[in-house]
């Protein structure tokens, strides 16, 4: 709850708003920029606004219903609508909302989420395929079930193969094979430092003191799509500065690791081969 009070006060400007714009002016002028005031607006206001501006960020969307509660340690939301194929007539098929009531639904903004919200606030677009995104998802549901199952560390050799039960066995071989695949995607990934990063020249990166860290291909991926760290803070953990070309090699590097985590793409094959009397349509045959 401590990390989420803090992404609610931010940089202090919604704190610095709140207040009448007689105090605003008188706390800029006592603290001599506005930046020093909007650190300092939050304890100028009272216990009550304070409760509000916190419930405000814990809202749920109108669209969504009233049964969700309202939760600031939720964080950032995104509303999406569900769809599907519903019958129209007796033949026909349209896609349309399935929601419950016709209601939107609610679900957990991740950082891909909060770095396509600030790229569109600056009028761009992230640098990832939707499909680049969905894999990284797909990476991240699958490592969060291995790392809550009571299954981490085992194998076929200590479990002792096969097992008998009908149940209990069917649900551990479930999981080494969920575990199997978390490793094989992982070896897709690979260890190695990212390349796009190293290149970047060293009076580019920033002028901070602090001993920069590589990063790896690995902690990209899972520095984003498990941990739930945008690109920026990926490199701040890391002690990289922020400028414009580190972004992009971390960006372009984690695109290309989501490109290996999908694996090679399928060669084309023939669809179908006629041998002898070659199928024409009813057109040609009049012709």
């Amino acid at each position: 709850m401590k990390d989420r009070l803090a992404e609610i006060i931010g940089d202090g400007r919604a704190a610095l708003e709140a207040l009448p714009k007689a105090e605003q002016q008188a706390l800029v002028d006592e603290m001599g920029s506005i930046a020093r005031a909007r650190r300092a607006a939050w304890g100028r206001l009272p216990e009550a606004e304070r409760m509000r501006l916190v419930r405000a960020a814990g809202a749920v969307p109108v669209s969504t219903g009233d049964a969700a509660p309202e939760a600031p340690a939720r964080g950032a939301v995104r509303v999406v609508t569900m769809q599907g194929m519903c019958p129209t007539g007796e033949t026909g098929f349209e896609l349309q909302p399935i929601g419950y009531r016709g209601r939107q639904t609610m679900r957990r903004a991740d950082a891909v989420d909060v770095m396509a919200h600030q790229a569109a606030q600056k009028k761009t677009k992230v640098a990832l395929t939707p499909a680049q995104v969905e894999m990284g998802r797909h990476y991240a549901a699958l490592f969060e079930r291995c790392e809550a199952s009571d299954m981490r560390g085992s194998s076929m050799e200590m479990t002792g193969g096969r097992s008998v039960g009908a149940r209990g066995g069917d649900v551990n071989e479930a999981r080494l094979e969920e575990r199997r695949r978390l490793v094989a995607l992982q070896r897709r990934i690979g260890d190695g430092v990212a390349m796009p990063i190293r290149r970047v020249r060293p009076s580019k990166r920033g002028a901070d003191a602090k001993p920069r860290r590589a990063i790896s291909d690995r902690q990209l991926v899972d520095g984003v799509f498990v941990e739930g760290l945008t690109i920026s803070g990926l490199l701040k953990k890391h002690n990289w500065g922020l400028g414009g070309a580190t972004v992009q090699a971390a960006t372009a590097a984690l695109a290309a690791a989501l490109d290996r985590l999908s694996g090679p793409a399928p060669r084309p094959r023939m669809a179908a081969a006629f041998y002898g009397t070659r199928a024409s349509w009813p057109a040609e045959e009049e012709v």
